[in-house]
């Protein structure tokens, strides 16, 4: 057990590396949990040989049907957190009834993982008391480790495991989880009574649905400005901490920004979200070094985000992010497929080489 997190991520590193080999062997539910499941725990510090510890096929205390939880972490001699396993490469979301009821038949357990032995979700019962939530509070997949999960992971070692601390950190991260949703909801639409308090705060007039339907718009191109000027500001920051040897890429005072333009009424304006505008500022720190970041551009359109270099048809790449599955597109590449943008870091050199290429283009104008 270490508590020091670099010597940690690094041992995490070298525990998962291992896990690809092994893959196109797990093709049932018992090699799953004998060759993902309990090595994993393994390396939190279990004694998966001791029934004190860790007990598989456990029945629950109301005992359902006579159905078994594949492991129970124990703490003196009662369960404190159940884990179902399924075949590598299963889809969760056809299973968590089924956590679900296990949750229901066992008292005394805040929190349950459903696996299948990368990917971990973990639930709890912020929602109704001891009623499982249906969506997890947690999510870790050991092939795409985010480095603000390795903390979390950290807490899940024998030594340190603390089931109430747990859950304490998990039900913040929860309602922290629900006001951002709600954010981004009213970032993209805000409603009536999220934008009252903002226009009362400069409008004098009574505030009726038609005031809103004259301010919806320009709050939206508002907010959209104001998180690209902070992303700005963010990234030049960055830049200017960064060491170049290229001179036509040393950091310049960005030009202000023009003020957005509010859509005529009745008009669906396009607008961008704090995801494109965190695409594109990525995409920008990727390239820096290559090209002036100030020729790196982008524009929204209703089906993507355009990122390109001085020109429209000098693209680097198209990012799909409004989409149930979020993607990026770079010319003579499949469809590269995004759980979140932060994933965009993974093609850095995809989007380097697509960047050089453009390079002659921009010479030659």
């Amino acid at each position: 057990m270490t508590t020091d997190i670099k010597v940690f991520t690094d041992n995490l590193n070298e525990f998962t590396s291992g896990l690809k080999d092994k893959l196109p062997a797990v093709t049932n539910e018992e090699i799953t949990k004998t060759s993902l499941v309990l090595p994993f725990l393994h390396f939190l510090g279990y004694d998966i040989f001791n029934p004190h510890e860790l007990q598989a096929e456990f029945t629950s205390e109301l005992g359902i049907n006579d159905e078994k939880i594949d492991y129970a972490i124990l703490k003196d001699s009662c369960p404190v957190l159940l884990i179902e396993a399924k075949t590598y490469g299963t889809k969760l979301d056809n299973h968590i009834n089924q956590l679900y009821k296990y949750y229901a038949a066992q008292t005394g357990v805040k929190i349950c993982v459903l696996t299948d032995g990368i990917i971990y979700r973990f639930f709890a019962d912020f929602d109704t008391l001891n009623v499982m939530d249906l969506k997890p509070f947690l999510e870790i997949n050991l092939l795409k480790i985010k480095k603000q999960h390795i903390p979390d992971i950290m807490k899940l070692q024998k030594e340190v495991f603390d089931i109430d601390t747990i859950y304490e950190k998990a039900s913040q991260l929860s309602y922290a989880n629900k006001m951002l949703e709600y954010l981004k909801q009213q970032a993209i639409e805000p409603d009536y009574e999220f934008l009252r308090p903002i226009v009362k705060s400069f409008y004098e007039p009574k505030y009726t649905r038609k005031a809103y339907e004259k301010f919806v718009d320009l709050y939206k191109n508002v907010y959209t400005q104001y998180i690209h000027d902070l992303m700005n500001e963010r990234f030049q920051e960055a830049l200017n901490r960064t060491p170049y040897n290229d001179a036509k890429s040393t950091p310049k005072t960005p030009e202000p920004t023009p003020t957005p333009t509010v859509a005529p009424e009745n008009s669906n304006p396009i607008i961008t979200t704090i995801e494109e505008l965190e695409a594109y500022t990525i995409i920008k720190s990727l390239v820096h070094d290559i090209v002036d970041v100030d020729l790196v551009k982008y524009v929204d359109t209703k089906y993507y985000l355009r990122v390109f270099v001085e020109k429209r048809s000098f693209t680097i790449c198209l990012l799909y992010l409004e989409r149930k599955k979020k993607s990026m597109v770079i010319e003579g590449k499949p469809r590269i497929y995004l759980d979140c943008v932060n994933d965009i870091y993974e093609h850095k050199e995809a989007i380097r080489t697509q960047t050089r290429s453009l390079l002659p283009l921009l010479n030659d104008k």
